[in-house]
């Protein structure tokens, strides 16, 4: 594929630790071991183990879509997933270059 295609990179892909219990020791050694492997190729935000996404599951849903009561559970598991995917998005708008200059004013470029 490479001949006839050209050299393809995979700078863009990140490694991220999921359902990790950070009660765990044996899910925080994986993930510093993990981190010892790939380094700055790992997203610093894990997925946390939570019944609230098991649940969205269920319903074929995600946890942005759950009603009901805000419970404090609820609240741990949005705030996780609000910051893996802000580490995401920071990615993609990184590298969007169109995105640069206002990353760049921001400090975050």
């Amino acid at each position: 594929m490479q001949n006839h295609l050209g050299a393809r990179g995979y700078h863009f892909l990140r490694v991220v630790a999921t359902k990790v219990d950070e009660g765990k020791s044996a899910h925080t050694q994986i993930r510093d071991m993990m981190e010892a492997v790939f380094g700055a190729d790992m997203l610093s935000a894990s997925l946390l183990d939570a019944a609230e996404i098991d649940n969205a599951n269920v319903q074929l849903r995600t946890v942005y879509e759950l009603s009901g009561p805000a419970t404090k559970t609820y609240e741990r598991c949005r705030n996780n997933l609000d910051r893996l995917n802000g580490e995401i998005e920071l990615l993609i708008r990184k590298a969007w270059p169109s995105h640069r200059p206002d990353l760049r004013r921001l400090g975050l470029g």
